[in-house]
């Protein structure tokens, strides 16, 4: 086998790109955190942690925060996906050299490369990484208009007294994705997440976050105060504030 592997690759047409992804020459790496694949007849040199970035983001991709969508993992320089005996390769020689294995790509070994079933077996799993990827990575006014919607939602019951258009035009969105960033992540997780466990976790931090958010910024309202006087005492107060000589004698008749 390793006789015919040497005779193939050296029929092979060997890829003329001599950098890393981040264009850092390959000469310049260690020869034992490199990696050459053989696809399509033809041999790819590759800074390990590069191949291991691409799985990362091809197995935790989404569509949408509640629509996962893992793809396959693929060859930067030719867009097709790698075959599986590569897949092994990589996931090999990073086992070999000592480097700590991605939760993803042990997962997906686990399933023997399969994408379906690797989706069906971490379907919680990959939900709850993209609702952390999505609050975290997302732009910042993608991310504000989810604020609005989250804060309008909670407004008749957790934050009734804070003026929500007030809290608005004092700050800037960006200072609002910064004070509310949390608050939404944990509202994603108590609607969104397939297990229960986490939806019970994070309602319970969000109840904690809105109290702070409500304690720091209500407003401080004027309340009218109102006394319950009895009959009789209404019919003093009028008596008082009668101007004729007649009420006058009829509160001293009261009083007397």
């Amino acid at each position: 086998g390793k006789f015919i592997r040497r005779f193939k690759y050296k029929k092979y047409k060997v890829n003329d790109v001599n950098t890393d992804l981040c264009l850092n020459p390959l000469e310049e790496i260690d020869d034992k955190f490199k990696i050459s694949i053989m696809e399509n007849n033809t041999v790819y040199h590759f800074r390990i942690t590069d191949l291991l970035n691409i799985v990362k983001r091809a197995l935790s991709n989404y569509d949408d925060i509640c629509i996962i969508n893992p793809i396959p993992v693929k060859n930067p320089y030719t867009n097709l996906p790698l075959s599986k005996s590569n897949l092994y390769n990589i996931f090999f020689k990073t086992m070999n050299i000592g480097f700590l294995m991605p939760i993803l790509f042990h997962k997906f070994f686990l399933c023997n490369f399969e994408l379906n079933q690797f989706s069906m077996e971490n379907d919680t799993y990959l939900m709850n990484l993209a609702i952390n990827d999505y609050v975290s990575t997302t732009g910042n006014y993608e991310i504000y208009q989810e604020i609005l919607g989250m804060l309008e939602y909670y407004k008749r019951n957790l934050i009734k007294k804070v003026d929500l258009y007030k809290f608005i035009e004092k700050k800037t969105p960006e200072e609002i994705v910064q004070v509310c960033r949390e608050m939404l992540k944990m509202h994603f997780f108590s609607r969104l997440s397939n297990s229960v466990a986490t939806r019970t976790n994070a309602t319970e931090k969000l109840r904690v976050l809105l109290r702070k958010f409500e304690s720091d910024y209500k407003e401080q309202r004027v309340i009218r105060q109102y006394v319950v006087r009895s009959p009789r005492q209404r019919r003093n107060q009028r008596a008082r504030n009668s101007p004729s000589v007649g009420g006058g004698a009829r509160i001293r008749q009261i009083r007397n």
